[in-house]
């Protein structure tokens, strides 16, 4: 039960992380030919895509 809560805790944070909302309308500087909006989108699809695999391999249950 316990690591239920942990589960739903990241993947509501991983949630709210999305909503980007605190960089609205700012210019932010060019990485490596990419703005800094795709770059952290980037990185959110993949730690939330490493967040589901593992949760798919460790808890989900056949029934």
């Amino acid at each position: 039960m316990k690591n239920r809560w942990l589960w739903w805790l990241l993947f509501g944070a991983l949630a709210l992380l999305s909503m980007d909302f605190w960089n609205w309308g700012k210019e932010r500087p060019i990485i490596i030919f990419l703005p800094f909006w795709v770059w952290y989108v980037m990185t959110l699809t993949l730690v939330f895509s490493l967040s589901f695999a593992l949760f798919a391999k460790y808890e989900w249950r056949e029934e």
